[in-house]
């Protein structure tokens, strides 16, 4: 109804007045504040930040090679570095969202069979 407003600030809206007339009447008024519009990041700090984060491409690659192969869990110890701190968590992370995956599409495929 109000696509100018995140879904997440009409809900905390509503949580707070208990009701949607007050929570429209709230929108209509002005009395919610629209969220500020998104802030453009340079370009040297978004390639360093998304060299960091997974990306869906990253994960198709391993989604074809984890097809092939058993997904072993990474050990869970507490490295000496930062830097093995790091690799160890994303390994684990990565390693959670496939299963993760696998699980999704097993789903997925027993709803289309079952169908």
């Amino acid at each position: 109804m109000f696509p100018h407003y995140p879904r997440t600030t009409v809900e905390r809206d509503l949580a707070r007045t208990g009701s949607a007339e007050l929570t429209i009447e709230n929108i209509l008024s002005g009395a919610l504040p629209l969220p500020p519009p998104p802030v453009q990041q340079s370009t040297s700090s978004s390639s360093t930040a998304s060299s960091s984060l997974i990306t869906p491409l990253s994960y198709l690659k391993g989604a074809t090679a984890s097809s092939s192969e058993p997904l072993v869990e990474p050990p869970k110890v507490w490295e000496q570095t930062a830097e093995g701190r790091e690799a160890n968590l994303r390994a684990r992370k990565e390693h959670m969202v496939r299963l993760a995956r696998e699980r999704a599409l097993k789903a997925k495929l027993k709803s289309t069979v079952a169908e």
